[in-house]
């Protein structure tokens, strides 16, 4: 049998976060479920409320409507806020490993010019921003296929088959923004290295006239940086263009298609609006990945650095606590010669508590 690797800092804490990063996933649960009250809210109205005439019923439905959507913004708010505590939580407790691992780097030869602390701000920032919301929504998807699914197996269908496009596209946007957005990474960390190398040797630099040539080469790295960087942003504003079109031509089909069931007589008017809106709600998710894929990236790769610079340097056992000083100084027999040999003081014991001071003068 292999032999078992002890986690690292990193894997520990996150490990740790698992309660916090639980609640939020609940959170996400009744999110998701209160994203169904305005569906539900025009069907209801659309089926029975304009049929029927009944003012009341439309002032009790609205009444419910409201208090649910402000325990949805509510949720949301809380959320958002654990999210951010996550974060920050994390990189106080990774600070002081990540920081060790740095130093010891430097005392190896390996100068990294502070790029984990980097890597640790670029993770800290990514659970707390909106980045991360549709790893938490994305598995309601189905949930919605399904209700739409109930009203009507045709409406079910197109939401299906949507849903499989947009996830194919946000696996296409992986392939084709991953080499660049790496490449990039890779030059930026070495222009970093390079100007940060210039600065610390500033005196020399200037002494021996290497500027113009360290500028030469800090630019190069910085230009191929921007141009992998704006490669991958090409790519990726090619890959949300195709999302939003996809997202919004669904959207009309999914409306045609409702009124055509309506007009067969198979579909209701609230319905063919429930639809439309639960389809919308399906597919954000999968669109907001897509547009988000450029900070999971780059949230993947500092954890990836995190990992490797973790393993090399693991935390230390933790030294032997010592008592806290007294403040109290004790000398016993203590003797003192001159430069010539001269014996000036001998066998002088002496007791001092805190806040005292001897002198021997003479």
């Amino acid at each position: 049998m292999g032999e078992r690797t002890e986690p690292t800092p990193l894997q520990a804490a996150l490990r740790e976060a698992r309660r916090g990063l639980a609640v939020v996933g609940a959170l996400s649960l009744f999110l998701n479920l209160l994203v169904l009250v305005l569906p539900l809210y025009m069907f209801q109205v659309f089926d029975r409320v304009l049929p029927s005439g009944h003012v009341e019923t439309l002032i009790a439905l609205t009444v419910v409507a409201a208090f649910a959507l402000l325990v949805f913004g509510m949720l949301e708010v809380i959320r958002r806020q654990a999210l951010l505590r996550i974060g920050i939580w994390l990189d106080r407790r990774l600070c002081e490993p990540v920081l060790a691992a740095s130093v010891g780097e430097g005392l190896g030869g390996r100068a990294n010019g502070g790029q984990p602390l980097r890597d640790l701000a670029q993770l800290r920032g990514f659970i707390g921003s909106e980045s991360v919301f549709p790893i938490f929504d994305a598995p309601w998807t189905l949930v919605f296929i399904a209700v739409i699914w109930l009203l009507h197996p045709w409406l079910g269908a197109l939401a299906l088959a949507s849903s499989v496009v947009l996830f194919a596209l946000a696996l296409c946007n992986e392939l084709v923004m991953r080499e660049p957005l790496k490449l990039a990474n890779e030059r930026w960390m070495a222009a970093q290295w390079r100007g940060e190398t210039a600065v610390r040797n500033a005196e020399v630099v200037h002494a021996m006239g290497m500027l113009p040539a360290l500028l030469r080469g800090w630019h190069s790295d910085n230009d191929q940086v921007l141009g992998q960087h704006a490669l991958a942003g090409d790519r990726g504003a090619v890959m949300v263009g195709i999302a939003k079109f996809l997202r919004l031509f669904v959207q009309i089909g999914v409306l045609g298609l409702g009124a055509y069931l309506v007009l067969k007589g198979e579909l209701t008017g609230g319905g063919m609006i429930a639809g439309s809106i639960l389809l919308s709600r399906a597919l954000a998710p999968v669109e907001q990945a897509i547009g988000a894929w450029k900070g999971l990236v780059a949230a993947r790769a500092s954890y990836d650095r995190l990992q490797l610079l973790l393993r090399r340097y693991p935390e230390r056992a933790p030294a032997l606590r010592l008592p806290a000083p007294e403040g109290r100084v004790s000398a016993e027999r203590l003797a003192f010669k001159a430069a010539d040999g001269r014996v000036i003081l001998k066998n002088v014991t002496f007791e001092l508590p805190a806040g005292e001071v001897l002198a021997v003068i003479g």
